[in-house]
């Protein structure tokens, strides 16, 4: 049986109750207790690190920690309202993109980098991302569009380098993926129309994206 037999699960189960709970109280229009939940989803995925990073080899885990407790941040930041929330999220989530990237380059000096894999899943982000900017320019200050430039460029780098690693961490590559994909309801209901149908279906997909990235890096045992 798996070491994480049980820390697993649990820790799903426990990302996926306070999720379902922040969207309840988001649903309700009450800011603080959704917020209060999103922060009891982020414990979750910190959980799952301090499970995963003493099975990793010693240069990859200040990369993980520093990737999950820049996100935890961000979270933070993005429970709250206003631009200045927005750009400092945005900020705690580029250092955590760029643990994650580093975490995955240390991975594959220990085994190998799939070039092919990691150049079609950039060009993929590189392309939402494309997306969005246009979506915002002209509609938000210049200040955000470059910001939301900068971020697409670190979150295509964090997921390139995941992809590059996918052979050996499948579901690793999987959540970067998705953790990109998520990104972009959040860029639709901050800066473009605020709508619950967006944060329905990208909070879920977010903390399933950081729970396969962090899991996907724990190896197996029997």
């Amino acid at each position: 049986m798996p070491f994480h037999a049980l820390a697993l699960p649990s820790t799903v189960a426990w990302a996926a109750c306070a999720v379902a709970v922040q969207l309840f109280f988001e649903h309700r229009g009450r800011p603080g207790p959704a917020g209060v939940a999103k922060m009891a989803a982020v414990a979750g995925f910190v959980v799952a690190a301090a499970f995963v990073a003493p099975t990793l080899p010693a240069p990859v885990r200040p990369w993980l920690w520093a990737a999950v407790v820049a996100c935890g941040i961000g979270d933070a930041c993005l429970a709250l309202p206003g631009d200045r929330a927005l750009l400092a999220g945005m900020a705690a989530f580029g250092v955590g993109h760029a643990g994650y990237a580093g975490a995955f380059v240390h991975l594959a000096c220990k085994g190998r980098f799939d070039v092919i894999p990691a150049t079609v899943a950039a060009g993929i982000v590189t392309v939402c991302g494309v997306i969005v900017v246009r979506r915002l320019a002209g509609r938000v200050a210049d200040a955000l569009v470059g910001a939301t430039v900068a971020y697409a460029a670190i979150i295509t780098v964090m997921v390139a380098s995941a992809w590059g690693v996918a052979t050996m961490h499948p579901w690793t590559a999987a959540g970067a993926l998705a953790f990109a994909v998520s990104d972009v309801s959040v860029a639709e209901d901050r800066l473009v129309r605020p709508r619950f149908a967006l944060r329905a279906w990208g909070l879920p997909l977010y903390f399933g994206a950081q729970l396969a990235i962090v899991w996907g890096l724990a190896p197996v045992r029997s």
